[in-house]
């Protein structure tokens, strides 16, 4: 479902990108529309670790610790201790599918994890969304990797 609201935000937020910080989120949002263009017998896994990259690229110091990314992701959406939490675990479970997709499945559990592939990228694509849209926007409360 498209939410116009947020299609009216992006325009508005697009005509301002000299007043935003566009130049670092806008290699995030091509591969997130990348990302959703993706086809093929393969092309949720491809996804999902499409998604995987922007949030590594996004914040690179963390990238190599899930725990710390995971962190650093909930933080900056947001909200009270209960939406943080569930956003961390959203997101734990997003980079555990991403982990079996990465590394096969070995285990049983990983197998399972692949079976969940559907809402795993849906958590994915929420959390970037909001992400994308509460760090580019005019009341943007996300704090860049930089300090700014």
């Amino acid at each position: 479902m498209v939410n116009v609201d947020l299609i009216q935000e992006a325009v508005n937020l697009f005509s301002r990108k000299s007043e935003t910080e566009y130049p670092t989120i806008a290699p995030l949002i091509h591969r997130l529309a990348e990302a959703q263009r993706t086809f093929g017998r393969y092309a949720k896994e491809d996804r999902i670790l499409d998604l995987t990259i922007i949030f590594e690229r996004y914040y690179p110091k963390e990238n190599t610790r899930s725990k710390q990314l995971n962190k650093k992701v909930s933080s900056a959406l947001g909200g009270s201790d209960a939406e943080i939490t569930e956003t961390e675990e959203a997101f734990r479970h997003f980079y555990k599918v991403r982990s079996a997709i990465i590394h096969g499945a070995k285990r049983e559990s990983d197998k399972e994890l692949l079976q969940e592939i559907d809402v795993a990228l849906e958590n994915g694509s929420h959390a970037l969304t909001h992400f994308i849209f509460e760090f580019s926007g005019p009341q943007s409360t996300v704090v860049l990797p930089n300090g700014n």
